[in-house]
Order: structure tokens, then sequence, then C-alpha cells
């Protein structure tokens, strides 16, 4: 890593189809909430690019406060995923512009369905975050370092 940042294209991880229900809010499936699910599936499949953009930076602790390199902040909760760290990688991960326009369609058309290709994209930027950080530990262990737990905006 250096002080560059880095875009990658990554290929679609499997869909889990009781994680998109998850987040659909579905505590029991039916057929008929399975072949909505399947439709939708089948409708998003090849409109999604996914990709990951990071970049490195050094982190320390002084004063109570965490300097990330590009801002100092104070959290207890990042301040205890980040003890011993010297290095952080921030970055962001998208499916794409295609699944927000197709939510914003079905929305007006099909509130139903609007529920669950958003719980589509939710499970799917899921999926290559964690794609995206077990790369990440593979590369870090290569060079003998240990990665932390992904955190994000809103955790702790």
């Amino acid at each position: 890593m250096n002080d560059m940042t880095h875009t990658k294209s990554f290929s679609a991880p499997e869909i889990d189809r009781r994680e998109v229900l998850r987040y659909a809010g579905v505590r029991e499936s039916d057929e008929q909430t399975e072949a909505m699910l399947s439709d939708c599936i089948k409708e998003v499949r090849d409109k999604l690019s996914y990709k990951v953009c990071w970049r490195e930076y050094d982190a320390s602790c002084s004063d109570g406060e965490l300097d990330l390199g590009f801002a100092r902040v104070s959290s207890d909760s990042l301040k205890a995923t980040l003890t011993d760290c010297d290095k952080i990688v921030v970055f962001c991960a998208t499916v794409g512009v295609e699944m927000d326009r197709l939510v914003s369609r079905y929305s007006i058309i099909s509130p139903a369905r609007a529920v669950f290709l958003q719980a589509i994209g939710t499970e799917r930027v899921e999926a290559l975050c964690d794609a995206f950080c077990s790369e990440m530990a593979d590369y870090y262990a290569e060079r003998s370092r240990k990665t932390t737990r992904r955190f994000s905006p809103g955790y702790g």
C-alpha cells in the first residue's frame, strides 16, 4: 500500500437469500415471497457492478483523540477497535447506481418490490464489503500484519 487511492472491481459474491429476506423484514417466507425474490434477483443480476475504492492512512492516538491521518476524532468505540493499530484502511463499496434507480422506480409502482430490491442492494453491498475485508486480511497477513473487524459510521 502507499499514499494512493485504489479502486478495484470485484466479481459478484453469491447471493444469500436468507440475508435478503432478513433485510426485507420477512420472518416467514412463502411461495409468493420466494417467487418475488427470485424475480427481483433475476432483474438485478446483470445490472450490478461491484467496486471498492480505498486508501491506507497512518493512525495514532494522543490526548484521547484518534489521529486518522485525514481527521482527528473522539470515539471510544473506534479507539477500542484501533488499539495497537498504526494504520487504517478507509474504503467505500458500491454495487452501482442502477440499483438505486430500480428502487426509486419501483417505490412508486410497486412498493413491495422496492423493499426486496433495497434488501438485495443491502445484502450485495455487505457481501462486497466482506469480500474486500477478506482480501485485505490476506494482503496484510502476507506482510505479517493483522486486521481488525470492520468499523462503519453508526457502529458502537
